[in-house]
């Protein structure tokens, strides 16, 4: 019964600890795909880069990871999906107005290319 009980225990603490662990991987993805971008082997970088959940980033890096996808598709010539990936990767506000950051600034000029 004591054991059961720990087993239950270990495991609920397992399942918490989860999230913040896979949030570390999901970054460490992110950096793989970049270095193997920057070798110019984007499908690598496209099969890295579909590892990452979106969920388990911050919103700033989620941005980062959509506009490497868009950049890696647009280098392989697929476009339809580099333009959805890199539009993804826009910030609206409230009103829906883009916001003018430096991120928007680089996605609109990947879009203006595509």
């Amino acid at each position: 019964m004591k054991l059961s009980f720990l087993s239950i225990v270990f495991l609920i603490k397992l399942l918490l600890l989860q999230s913040p662990l896979s949030a570390n991987a999901d970054s460490t993805y992110y950096i793989q795909a970049l270095a193997e971008y920057d070798n110019d082997n984007y499908n690598s970088a496209i099969e890295i880069l579909g590892k990452i959940n979106l969920d388990n980033i911050s919103e700033e890096l989620g941005r980062d990871v959509l506009w490497l996808s868009g950049r890696s598709y647009s280098n392989i010539k697929s476009y339809d999906d580099a333009i959805e990936l890199t539009m993804s990767a826009m910030k609206y506000d409230s009103e829906g107005m883009v916001v003018n950051d430096n991120k928007n600034f680089k996605n609109k000029k990947a879009l203006g290319y595509l």
